[in-house]
């Protein structure tokens, strides 16, 4: 399951706009446990926030991002951080990226994806490098899993748990990389 996030000990900037996207953290700066020994250099940290929208049904979708465009805060909701990812590649990284699923006569549905192609579907063009994630886990660092549900809409999410929050109708991808907290 989902869980709220620790209290971060360091200042985080959030972009709110499509002209004022949020500043990465110098690695200089620790976030929470990380110690500056365990940051590999050049690792330049950003948080990676989940939103939820929901269709006032009780259904709806998570997607992850730093921020959302102006008029979607009115139909999503911050769920919590999700952690942070780099926003330059250090060693052992690989590049996330955000795209949208066009779906017919409803609100796309935004995922991450480690294709710079989106898997043949749309980048999202507000969104689209959304930064680097460890390919190997290292200390501070927890596993990003990404689930697909598999009913309903075509629908993705990114997620700590490795069996997608215990949702029977979800299954795993796999994991995208290693976020660190």
């Amino acid at each position: 399951m989902f869980t709220s996030p620790k209290r971060f000990a360091l200042p985080v900037l959030l972009g709110l706009s499509l002209l004022a996207p949020a500043a990465a953290v110098p690695a200089q700066q620790p976030a929470n446990d990380v110690t500056l020994a365990a940051l590999p250099p050049g690792v330049q940290l950003r948080e990676l926030n989940r939103y939820f929208f929901n269709h006032n049904n009780g259904s709806g979708y998570h997607f992850s991002a730093f921020y959302l465009p102006n008029t979607w805060e009115f139909y999503y909701d911050k769920e919590g951080t999700l952690g942070f990812v780099s926003m330059t590649p250090f060693e052992n990284s690989r590049p996330i990226y955000n795209c949208l699923i066009e779906v017919p006569r409803k609100h796309p549905s935004p995922f991450t994806s480690l294709d710079v192609n989106c898997e043949g579907q749309i980048p999202n063009s507000w969104h689209g490098f959304t930064g680097y994630l460890s390919t190997v886990q290292i200390e501070g660092t927890v596993p990003l899993y990404r689930c697909r549900f598999t009913r309903g809409q075509p629908h993705h999410f990114d997620t700590h748990s490795p069996n997608c929050e215990g949702n029977p109708n979800a299954v795993s991808e796999g994991v995208l990389g290693y976020i660190f907290l």
